[in-house]
């Protein structure tokens, strides 16, 4: 169905919008969009944004992306406080620009997207609104500002000691074996010295894993070396890790010597 030309500009706008989510862009450059008129009272203005939103969260509904919850979230984004807890609980700070599948197969690039780590939950932003993608986004791709760097998280893994398949774990290297990263964020609370209550702030904490035959093995830094995991190629592993002064303490380190082993065993 191809929208009126007589149909006006806000819900043209999200004709557009529908075409964009839904990834149909066939039409998309034919659509008749037309930006709202900024010279309206205040009063109608921010009646249209209301009901911009609203048309954001039932043409989420419509499309069957069931997951999605309208959060008010972003006004707490920048907030040295969230929720009693000092810190950022985010991945990145900021809004970053992105790339999300859906579980349905279908790709968009039209949200800005936020990670709360603390949560292990996926925000999105769109046209100034915020949604919560509960269930129905199986990866996505953030970026850096400059876009030098982009960080690619999934899920459908089998369960840990700190996750379930509904948990996003970074993608580090993929292969035989691919190595994952939780990002977690603990809560600490610590008794301030000059008062008598407790403060809580964010505490960073990363458990990296390698998936292997269908199944997840966390890696222990401090008791076995992953050299020692992937028994078949310790010798070649540990000529490798000693050549280029590792010190298997970073996810760099980590991620060089799995793409090693990945490459051994081709």
């Amino acid at each position: 169905m191809q929208p009126d030309k007589n149909t006006n500009p806000i819900m043209i706008s999200w004709w557009g919008f529908l075409l964009l989510v839904t990834g149909d862009r066939s039409n998309l450059s034919q659509s008749p969009i037309h930006p709202i008129n900024h010279g309206v009272p205040a009063g109608i203005r921010n009646f249209l944004v209301q009901y911009t939103r609203m048309k954001i969260l039932w043409l989420l509904l419509l499309l069957g992306y069931h997951g999605f919850t309208q959060t008010g979230e972003e006004s707490k984004t920048n907030a040295g406080d969230y929720e009693g807890i000092s810190g950022n609980p985010y991945f990145l700070k900021d809004w970053s620009e992105g790339t999300i599948r859906f579980s349905s197969g279908k790709v968009t690039d039209k949200f800005k997207l936020k990670f709360n780590v603390a949560q292990n939950r996926l925000l999105l932003q769109f046209s100034g609104s915020t949604f919560a993608a509960e269930s129905k986004v199986s990866e996505f791709v953030m970026y850096t500002r400059n876009k030098k760097d982009s960080f690619v998280f999934r899920k459908g893994f089998p369960g840990t000691d700190r996750g379930n398949p509904d948990t996003y774990y970074q993608i580090l290297e993929t292969g035989q074996v691919s190595l994952l990263r939780l990002a977690i964020k603990d809560v600490v609370a610590e008794k301030e010295i000059l008062a008598s209550k407790l403060s809580r702030h964010y505490f960073d904490v990363d458990q990296y894993y390698l998936l292997q035959n269908g199944a997840m093995r966390k890696i222990d830094k401090d008791t076995t070396p992953l050299q020692d995991i992937l028994a078949d190629r310790r010798e070649e592993l540990k000529t490798y890790i000693s050549e280029q002064q590792l010190k298997m303490r970073t996810a760099e380190d980590l991620t060089k010597v799995v793409k090693k082993y990945n490459e051994l065993r081709q």
